[in-house]
């Protein structure tokens, strides 16, 4: 897209925000597309996990209004990405307490998609993040499977595109993808500034004690499996025992130990001669005891979150609770 069709002020740009962009960064290697829809970020924290439930399930299931989401998980919580109507849905159903979001600060997607010459070349997203930082946009950048995004607040989308579109910007990057062969540069300029941590620490990279896997699923098996993925990113053991009470928490087995002892329950024992249950004459057998799903749990299967939530119980994927 030609510089002069962006105008100085951006002011052509702006009336055409609702709409699609394709911009060729580098054509043929680089290419840029805005997604529709506009988004809010979010965070729960580890002690509200299960309030916030409704709002999780939904940041997993794919929205028609929107084409991206995002869902991360550490030790913190969780923190979203959602297109901006769910976030003021949940907001206006009392999940205020339970996830600490702005929802008057809205985001852009910009979807870059790497020909192989690009994709092959170290630090190539680097460069273009640095173009835009010193051009004043902030950025939240996510990196999946197969693809690049850049998160930018709404009113800096014009600034992004020109950005994107200047021709100095893809010739520091066509320089960079033609000595992708060559060795890296050395260490930093000792003039460039250190980083430091507050109390006077440097930064420092920490390896992480966890073995992780990238995995993609087509979108068209991703409601299959939704309750399956809440669970896995809401009930883990680490997560499950912190969302427990202390007293449950410490009386709780781990989960290995549990599927031992199940496991162990069913292995027939060849000496052992199987006593039927006591039952008093002329009453019928005992009944198992009801199942209890966990508040999250329920939430997914569609039922009320037992204790409730900020600001009613759950529904069914794609509801919001009930005031």
């Amino acid at each position: 897209m030609p510089n002069d069709e962006l105008g100085e002020d951006g002011s052509n740009m702006a009336a055409q925000m609702e709409h699609l962009h394709n911009v060729g960064v580098v054509p043929g290697q680089i290419d840029l597309e805005v997604l529709r829809g506009r988004y809010v970020v979010g965070h729960a924290s580890t002690a509200k996990l299960t309030s916030a439930a409704w709002i999780v399930t939904q940041a997993l299931l794919f929205s028609e209004d929107a084409a991206f989401g995002g869902v991360i998980l550490d030790d913190e919580g969780v923190s979203l990405v959602v297109e901006a109507s769910r976030a003021d849905m949940a907001r206006r159903v009392g999940l205020g307490d339970a996830l600490r979001m702005d929802p008057n600060v809205c985001w852009r997607a910009l979807h870059l998609s790497l020909g192989q010459t690009a994709n092959d070349v170290p630090g190539i997203i680097s460069h273009m993040a640095k173009a835009l930082m010193g051009d004043g946009v902030s950025i939240l950048h996510y990196s999946t499977y197969g693809t690049e995004l850049f998160l930018v607040r709404e009113e800096d989308l014009a600034a992004a595109l020109r950005t994107f579109s200047s021709q100095e910007l893809r010739q520091q990057l066509e320089c960079v993808m033609s000595h992708r062969n060559e060795p890296l540069s050395g260490p930093p300029s000792p003039a460039q500034p250190d980083l430091w941590k507050n109390g006077g620490n440097r930064l420092e990279l920490v390896e992480m004690d966890q073995r992780l896997y990238i995995a993609r699923l087509k979108r068209e098996y991703f409601h299959e499996v939704s309750r399956t993925l809440l669970q896995l990113f809401l009930y883990d053991e680490h997560y499950h025992h912190q969302l427990l009470p202390p007293a449950e928490a410490d009386s709780a087995q781990p989960e290995e130990a549990a599927l031992d002892n199940d496991a162990a329950a069913v292995v027939p024992n060849e000496n052992a001669k199987p006593s039927p249950p006591e039952v008093e004459s002329g009453s019928a057998p005992p009944k198992p005891p009801p199942v209890t799903l966990p508040p999250v749990a329920a939430a997914a299967a569609g039922g009320p979150p037992q204790g409730g939530t900020p600001g009613g119980g759950g529904g069914i994927a794609g509801e919001p609770p009930t005031a």
